[in-house]
């Protein structure tokens, strides 16, 4: 016999959802919950329908692509449009590979920066090249007071200085856990948040040099985190 899902409870999050109260209501043989969407609406869920994923948002998700698809501003093939879309999708969108270290942790996107034109009039185009999207306290969301154009320098040691991990019993940031296992903070950094490794298997995978993880082609361990990527190559082969 299948096990039962354990019920909702008050401030669980399911995609753009959050329970409001837990109480559930039975209407054939179905628990419905009230749902309170990240745009403001509230809406009545069967709970089948939010563990499985299907339902994620009060359509407010739907309604905003197809706004994007039609939008005006002229700036869809920009590189500054990109910047904007992947930042609203990695806080709303839990298919998004980025999600779990954004949206899923309470990394949000204030509602004025919901439309494009008001981003872009608040941080403009990128001032040099290669700028990052940054935020100034990681554990705030995304808005003009608490984000900044910065390098991916800057960038990387904001995070390693501001989010902590539960490691090996200790809550430490990336640096702290790369110098405690003697990796590279640069590999550390993008296993995790590049290729979406947890702490633990990114300072336990071994870096390899490319003769070494040629020999291991065909080890089954080896062929899940070793998968090509990039289509360049294997990310456990970054060079200490």
């Amino acid at each position: 016999m299948a096990e039962k899902t354990a019920d909702p409870q008050a401030g669980d999050v399911f995609g753009r959802f959050t329970v409001i109260d837990g109480v559930a209501i039975r209407a054939k043989r179905e628990k419905y919950f009230r749902m309170l969407c990240i745009c403001g609406n509230t809406k009545t869920v069967a709970k089948g329908s939010l563990v499985s994923g299907r339902s994620t948002s009060c359509g407010c998700f739907n309604a905003e692509q197809t706004s994007l698809r039609s939008t005006t501003h002229g700036k869809r093939k920009d590189p500054i449009y990109a910047v904007w879309n992947m930042m609203v999708q990695r806080c709303t969108l839990p298919s998004n590979k980025e999600y779990k270290h954004y949206g899923a942790r309470g990394i949000t996107v204030c509602n004025h920066w919901r439309k494009f034109e008001n981003f872009y009039r608040d941080m403009g185009d990128a001032p040099f090249e290669r700028a990052t999207l940054d935020r100034i306290d990681n554990d705030k969301g995304y808005s003009k007071e608490n984000c900044r154009w910065a390098t991916y320098k800057e960038q990387q040691s904001n995070t390693t200085r501001s989010i902590r991990y539960k490691f090996r019993g200790q809550q430490l940031s990336i640096g702290d856990v790369a110098k405690l296992v003697g990796m590279n903070l640069n590999t550390l950094t993008n296993r995790i948040y590049k290729y979406g490794m947890s702490i633990e298997e990114a300072a336990s995978t071994p870096v390899m040099t490319p003769q070494e993880a040629q020999a291991l082609q065909g080890n089954p361990i080896f062929e899940r985190v070793g998968k090509r990527l990039d289509g360049q190559k294997l990310y456990p082969m970054e060079k200490v």
